[in-house]
């Protein structure tokens, strides 16, 4: 199964977690026959954290987008989406005239590990980051440098 369209939205969530670290959240979402399959959470606000991370483009001017989050139905797994999704997330980001793409991910989560690797992303370091959902963790910094 393919994803046939690549929608941006932005939202605003009412609930007082994510207000307090999101402001507007921007949400990918790819749809297929109408049902929204996968999604993911995209803009260029970052956290503390990303400051003291090592990255080769560093954030000016929302010149680099964080994907803060990322998710696939359970039902849909295994078919690629997740790939497709980030493969879109980029060609959409060199539109945009993005210089880099940032992310996380959470200790323990090797698929998502792999995933990232394999469209191309570089592992940059591990910080520790805390989340009032999570706790302190492990999370390892990955980047897309654009070209």
């Amino acid at each position: 199964i393919f994803v046939k369209s690549f929608t941006l939205y932005t939202l605003n969530y009412t609930g007082s977690y994510y207000n307090s670290i999101f402001r507007r959240l921007s949400g990918l979402i790819e749809v297929y026959e109408g049902i929204i399959k996968a999604c993911a959470i995209v803009n260029s606000n970052s956290n503390k954290e990303y400051k003291r991370v090592a990255w080769k483009v560093n954030e000016r001017d929302n010149n680099v987008w964080i994907i803060h989050a990322l998710a696939v139905r359970y039902e849909y797994r295994g078919m690629g989406l997740a790939t497709q999704l980030v493969k879109n997330i980029i060609s959409y980001a060199k539109l945009e005239n993005i210089e880099a793409i940032h992310l996380y991910v959470i200790d323990k989560n090797t698929l998502a590990d792999k995933l990232y690797i394999k469209v191309g992303f570089k592992y940059i370091s591990t910080e520790n980051i805390f989340y009032e959902v999570v706790g302190n963790r492990q999370f390892r910094m990955y980047e897309y440098v654009i070209e």
